[in-house]
């Protein structure tokens, strides 16, 4: 049996649930492709290793706890830049939560109760947070990132009662104003809510953050296209259905008047002399043997 001490990242996006009940399934999907674009790179920019994605749920984990929480600051302050210029029905709210200690390793997923008390966490974060147990404060580098307690917590199917800890919103450092200078709600709103602290590291390393946007637009505007080609496609399959038809149609009509005028000829070739004559100058008499041509042609006779 394989372990490792990890650290375990568990995210999932607000009302994800009652949102896809309001959604197609397109616009869910482009949902989903944009949630992918913006966090995806966030991971691996930090360390990451994601280990599975279960619709809107993400599980990934980081060899430090310290990365771990930063990766989740770096979401957060992504996420509201993202946000700022959405319709509240569009924006996306994601919920951070970190644990850390020694997890089973199992080909591709990972097990042991510090994975469960991370997904117990997470069902306690608040949306657009970063909430982290104890053994992720006792063994995070505290220099690098602020923490605030929230209270000690008794979670399901977890013994005992686990501390749990926040990203506090920044600034981080206090300074006295200016003289003369108004901090107004406005201001304050205008800036990310942990300060750019992690997202400015990304930026230090050479990754370029518009990208992420760019990625996320691309993502969604290649689903768009593929929906649109396949609506194509299928109307000209529908086109060329109703033409094959149109064709069978005409050429079942020969083959019947075909078969009704042989018969017709054999019968009237059978009759006495003049009554075929006869027969043929009634119309209604006509039509009573064409349809007894097309039965005949249905039913293979002659």
């Amino acid at each position: 049996m394989k372990t490792a001490n990890l650290a375990i990242v568990f995210t999932d996006i607000k009302g994800f649930t009652e949102r896809t009940s309001r959604q197609t399934l397109e616009e869910n999907q482009r949902l989903l492709q944009v949630h992918e674009a913006l966090l995806v790179p966030l991971f691996k920019a930090f360390g990451g290793r994601i280990i599975k994605s279960i619709g809107d749920a993400f599980l990934v984990t980081f060899e430090s706890p310290t990365q771990a929480v930063l990766s989740g600051i770096a979401i957060q302050d992504r996420l509201w830049q993202h946000n700022r210029g959405l319709l509240e029905d569009d924006q996306l709210h994601v919920r951070v939560a970190v644990n850390v200690g020694e997890v089973r390793l199992e080909a591709n997923d990972i097990f042991g109760e510090p994975v469960n008390i991370a997904a117990r966490v997470e069902g306690i974060t608040d949306a657009d947070e970063v909430f982290f147990t104890e053994a992720v404060y006792l063994s995070m580098n505290k220099a690098e990132v602020p923490s605030q307690e929230v209270g000690s917590f008794e979670l399901k199917g977890i013994p005992g009662k686990i501390r749990v800890f926040r990203v506090p919103r920044a600034p981080y450092r206090v300074e006295a104003p200016a003289p003369g200078a108004v901090v107004t709600p406005q201001d304050e709103s205008s800036q990310p809510p942990f300060g750019n602290l992690a997202l400015a590291r990304v930026a230090d390393s050479g990754m370029d953050l518009g990208a992420f946007g760019q990625r996320a637009a691309v993502g969604a505007a290649q689903f768009g296209q593929r929906a649109a080609v396949g609506a194509a496609q299928f109307g000209q399959g529908a086109a060329q259905l109703g033409q094959r038809a149109a064709v069978g149609a005409a050429v079942l009509g020969r083959q019947a008047r075909t078969a009704s005028g042989a018969l017709w000829s054999r019968v009237s070739q059978s009759l006495p002399e003049g009554m075929g004559s006869r027969l043929a100058l009634s119309p209604a008499r006509g039509r009573r043997l064409a349809a007894v041509g097309v039965l005949a042609l249905v039913l293979g006779v002659g």
